[in-house]
Order: structure tokens, then sequence, then C-alpha cells
């Protein structure tokens, strides 16, 4: 298809160059010079100073084409007289992304890509039942696999620094620079996160203060931005869930995994945060999975009480490591100290995970935990 543009926008025609559909994007001066070019299949053009009835007489001259105009400001009967005429209505001030998402969507009816199969969100129970070395010790397992992962901290509360990584930045740091538009892409805020063992790890809020000032638009784009470019994404959402951080990563997440332990403060807690918040905003979480932390054959909570009382499937359970505070101090990462019982239970989630993707690691062939029982237990 043959684009005419006639717009200030910058980088207009490199962003509908990028889209395959188009074959050429032709910039015109003047309305009059695109009226004479008859290869031109769609229109793309700055509202200046066209009127509703400018709308009508363009309409009359180009009946076929495919339409977007760029307006400057909200006017809602402009707005409906656009879509009247079959013509698309955007703001100018849209991110390119978003317009080239747009344009693929209304003129060529591509559907937007939902794929988060690869994206996986680890949640709590309650606090310190251990989010982050599990998110951790997962993709230090994910990378063994030569899959590219990224782990983010979405904890409103606990940034979950690491010992033996810089740790010079964090989400709070970086939170201006997203929503600002400064970061958009995965390549500039890959400079931002650490990198040790093959996994790149962005810490969460460090601010107690911003808390509660993070949006859901700048944490969606960022998740965006990542489950591009790495084969699997892992949000610690950490065990808060009065922030859009959280509520933004469950909704963003294809797959759910709630880590729990054999303590009654991990079944009340929980129960409070879902009956009092996470139920109020209608989540759709179909796979979502237990795995119990910490675990302890003799503990009079069992994992099967567990999951019956919180009506979550059980996938696993991770063996309590006595020495682990002192094995986080020393090693940062609790997969690094080679406890053989707790990497064992590391390496069944993983290894049931990774059979599930295909080989170019970007999507799923089915849902990943469709098999994961048999693979882990068999």
């Amino acid at each position: 298809m043959r684009v005419g543009v006639h717009s200030s926008r910058a980088n207009i025609t490199q962003t509908l160059e990028s889209i395959p559909s188009i074959q050429a994007v032709q910039e015109f001066s003047s309305i009059d010079e695109l009226k004479k070019d008859k290869k031109v299949k769609a229109i793309l053009l700055d509202q200046n100073g066209f009127n509703t009835q400018d709308l009508l007489s363009f309409r009359e001259v180009f009946p076929n084409h495919h339409f977007i105009i760029l307006m400057k400001e909200k006017d809602e009967f402009f707005e409906k007289s656009c879509i009247a005429h079959d013509i698309k209505p955007v703001f100018n001030d849209i991110r390119d992304d978003e317009l080239k998402n747009i344009i693929q969507t209304s003129w060529f009816k591509e559907k937007e890509n939902t794929d988060n199969d690869h994206v996986i969100a680890i949640r709590g129970t309650h606090r310190q039942c251990g989010t982050t070395q599990t998110s951790l010790s997962l993709a230090r397992s994910f990378a063994a696999y030569n899959r590219r992962v990224a782990v983010v901290g979405l904890n409103p509360y606990n940034p979950g620094y690491v010992r033996g990584l810089d740790n010079k930045y964090s989400l709070d740091y970086i939170y201006d620079h997203l929503e600002s538009d400064v970061i958009r892409d995965a390549e500039t805020l890959m400079k931002y996160m650490d990198e040790s063992h093959g996994v790149h790890y962005l810490p969460g809020n460090s601010d107690l203060y911003k808390a509660p000032s993070f949006k859901e638009t700048p944490i969606k784009r960022m998740i965006q931005y990542l489950k591009r470019e790495f084969d699997i994404v892992i949000l610690d959402v950490g065990s808060f869930y009065d922030s859009f951080l959280a509520m933004t990563a469950l909704k963003e997440a294809g797959t759910h995994i709630l880590i729990a332990t054999q303590e009654v403060i991990s079944l009340n807690e929980y129960q409070r945060w879902n009956e009092q918040i996470i139920d109020k905003f209608d989540l759709e979480l179909p796979s979502s999975y237990l795995v119990v932390n910490k675990y302890a054959t003799n503990a009079i909570i069992t994992p099967k009480h567990i999951s019956e009382t919180l009506d979550i499937p059980m996938i696993s359970h991770i063996p309590f490591f006595p020495e682990a505070a002192d094995a986080e101090y020393e090693d940062g990462v609790l997969y690094d100290t080679i406890f053989k019982p707790y990497n064992r239970a590391i390496d069944g989630i993983a290894k049931a995970l990774n059979q599930e993707l295909v080989s170019e690691g970007k999507k799923a062939n089915k849902n990943w935990f469709s098999s994961i029982k048999e693979k882990m237990f068999s």
C-alpha cells in the first residue's frame, strides 16, 4: 500500500515505513498535490484548520481511502464527524508505537499483539515469603536453557536489592523517564538494569514516599518493551496489592505464580488482600498456580490445605533452606549457593515451563502449565 502524508509530526515517515504492509510513503506539501497522486490508497494528515465541512468534501474526493487525521486538542463534535465519515481521529501527541498499532489494526485488520505467555508474575501471600529470591532463582535456571531473561521488581515497598550487584538504579529512579517517554524501548531500559549470569534485573521501588504515585500506563509500557526483547519476562510483584504496580503486573502477565508458606499468616493475609482489593478489580487469572516455599514435611498446615483454602492448584513446593539468610547475604541469589534440594525444585519448575516454549523462545505452543505436573512428577 502507498500512503500519502501531509503532517508536521516528527518521524512520521519512519513510523509508517516500519509497517510491513506499507510499501511506500510519500510526503506532500499540500492537499492539492496529494489529490494528483492516484496511487495513494491511504492518507494521514494534520487537522490544522480542517472543520466538519472539509471532512465531507475530502471524503467526496477520496471515497475509498483509508484516512487518519491527527488532532491537536479534544473536539467531541469533530471526532464524531470523523467517525461518521469513516475517518480515524487520533491525537497528535500519541506515541509512535501506539500510532503504528492503530494503523495495523484499523487499516490492515492485524490483530494487536497481546501475547503475554512468556510474561510471568510471581506474587506472594504475605511479606517475606520469598517472591524476589524465587523470581531471581527461576531466572538463573531459565538462563541455563539459553533463554534471554529479564526480572523487574514491582514491589511498591521493597526494592529487592541483591548483594553482589550494583543496585545503582531501581524502579523509582527510572519511572519518570518512562512517564516522560525518555525511555521508549528495551535498549534504553537495559542500560538501567543489572546483568549477571545472563539475567537482566531492575530492583523495585526504593522510595516509600513514591509508592502511591505509580500509574498503570508507564508500567505497562515497560513490560511491553521487555517482552519484545526477552524470551521470558519475570515480574516480581511482591505481596502488597494496594498499588498500580501489582495490579498492572497481574493484568499484563500470562502466567501467575503465587508463593505461599505453611504459616497461618500466609492464608489470613492473602485472603484479606483478595477479598478487599484483588477481587474488586475483576481480574481474570486463568493460569494461576501455587508454589509452597520453605516447605517442611512435619508442618501442620499442608500444601494441600493451602491449595484448597485459596482455591489455586499447586504445581510444586520448594524445600526449607536452613541457612537461607546467610546464603542470601553471602551469595545474593539462593540459586547460586548450590543447596541441591532447593536448586532441584527451582530447576523442575523452570524445566517444565521451558519445554512448553517453541524453538523461537517467544511464544508458547499451548498454555505453559497444561502438562506441567506430568513433566515435573513423572
